[in-house]
């Protein structure tokens, strides 16, 4: 943080702004976290409480998400490529997996899988909606961000195998102790795929990467020509050791873009110092602990008793708690943007919705599920019903084939028009 802030002085008056909007969003988030604490203790109006801890959350989250940015450009620079790939697959969903293990803590089941349900698909359906009106699909450019977005989604299918067993069970037989073990034994499993998934993707940056495991027997003499120049890396295409240096290349290439340097091994050696990533740290950590909070107070605002009005349990988990949390990601996207590049990267964007999904399918759902059954409340968690992960394939899998083939403007805006008319009829026909 300390230097992004002795980037700016060098930089002209009239560029300041943009890092003032940092410090109002703080002041911001901590003013409506104060508040939503004082108007817990003052037990006001429910509608009140939920309003300003939904502002709280909305605010707390993006100062969380842009101070992680910072952090893993810092790393990045230091060359800790392996710190900063497992930071951001642990924070950068801080805030929604919050919710869903403060909903678990305090027996709300009934908002815990909207909520997950409804991030994803409100992140696919507004995230990908500005890539495309950006014009970011016409962007033929290897960009490191869609090629590790490739390489994160062609691991959905084998995920998806365990949540679909458990929601056969669920369907098919009463929920006993056969169906928990069934539910619990899926979230391990989904822990240790997204462990291994994160592993490998390090093992990619690594300074050797024929050594990852798989990639030796996936070897060819030949590249895939262009294949690893489009934007979208194509899914039925093996990753190659080319590929994986082109991913290093690509990674530099975006390291640099990120902080508007010409040559990074000349101007951030004398940049270093060991305060900078401290005081980034401590802010993060104070950041995650207001976003914690926040959560705490929004799923407590909320009544299990009303299911009628639009502060139900399914009308805040599917559309109204996804689309707050859906815009600190897009403020985080554009502050990030406008103070590293002073442009706005579309890649970005979609990186950042497409690899929503994994980490709170893969992630915050199986850690849940976990705390659930730790904590002896006897509460049934399953891990998604059926009709949510036909909800979530055709959200997840529909834009993810625009992407590959390319389509033009007409055929991906009818396609998301129609993503959108399909999850507001199937939400409206669940409540």
């Amino acid at each position: 943080m300390a230097a992004l802030v002795r980037c700016m002085q060098h930089r002209r008056f009239k560029q300041l702004p943009r890092w003032w909007s940092f410090w109002v969003l703080c002041f911001s988030a901590i003013v409506a976290f104060l508040t939503s604490f004082v108007l817990s203790c003052a037990f006001a109006g429910s509608t009140v409480r939920l309003i300003f801890a939904l502002l709280a959350v909305m605010t707390s989250s993006a100062v969380q998400k842009l101070v992680v940015f910072e952090l893993v450009v810092i790393l990045l620079h230091r060359e800790r490529s392996n710190c900063a790939i497992v930071l951001e697959a642990l924070l950068s969903n801080w805030a929604e997996a919050s919710i869903a293990v403060v909903a678990v803590l305090k027996s709300r089941d009934e908002m815990l899988r909207p909520f997950v349900v409804g991030t994803i698909a409100i992140n696919y359906l507004l995230l990908l909606g500005i890539y495309f009106i950006h014009g970011g699909h016409y962007d033929r450019d290897t960009a490191y961000s869609m090629l590790m977005v490739s390489i994160n989604v062609r691991m959905l299918p084998i995920r998806i195998v365990p949540l679909v067993g458990v929601a056969w069970l669920d369907a098919g037989f009463q929920r006993d102790h056969g169906t928990r073990g069934a539910s619990l034994t899926a979230a391990i499993l989904l822990l240790l795929l997204f462990t291994c998934q994160t592993i490998y993707v390090c093992q990619l940056h690594s300074a050797s990467p024929l050594e990852v495991l798989g990639l030796q027997r996936m070897a060819s003499a030949r590249t895939f020509g262009d294949s690893t120049e489009s934007a979208a890396y194509p899914l039925n295409k093996r990753t190659i050791p080319s590929v994986a240096y082109r991913i290093q290349d690509q990674r530099k290439t975006w390291l640099w873009e990120r902080l508007s340097l010409s040559d990074a091994s000349d101007q951030v050696v004398d940049s270093r110092k060991p305060w900078d990533s401290a005081l980034t740290a401590v802010i993060l950590l104070l950041s995650c602990s207001a976003t914690l909070g926040s959560c705490f107070y929004l799923v407590t605002s909320i009544s299990p008793s009303d299911v009628t009005s639009w502060k139900s349990p399914l009308h805040v988990g599917y559309l109204i708690a996804p689309c707050f949390t859906t815009v600190a990601g897009v403020s985080t996207t554009y502050l990030h943007g406008r103070g590293c590049t002073s442009t706005l990267d579309p890649a970005q964007i979609v990186y950042g919705a497409v690899i929503s999904a994994p980490r709170l399918l893969y992630l915050g759902l199986p850690i849940a599920v976990v705390l659930s059954w730790t904590s002896g409340s006897g509460q049934e968690v399953v891990l998604l019903t059926s009709f949510q992960i036909v909800l979530v394939g055709v959200v997840v899998l529909l834009p993810i084939y625009i992407m590959q083939t390319g389509c033009d403007d007409w055929v991906s805006g009818a396609t998301l028009l129609a993503l959108y008319i399909i999850y507001a009829s199937s939400v409206w026909s669940s409540m």
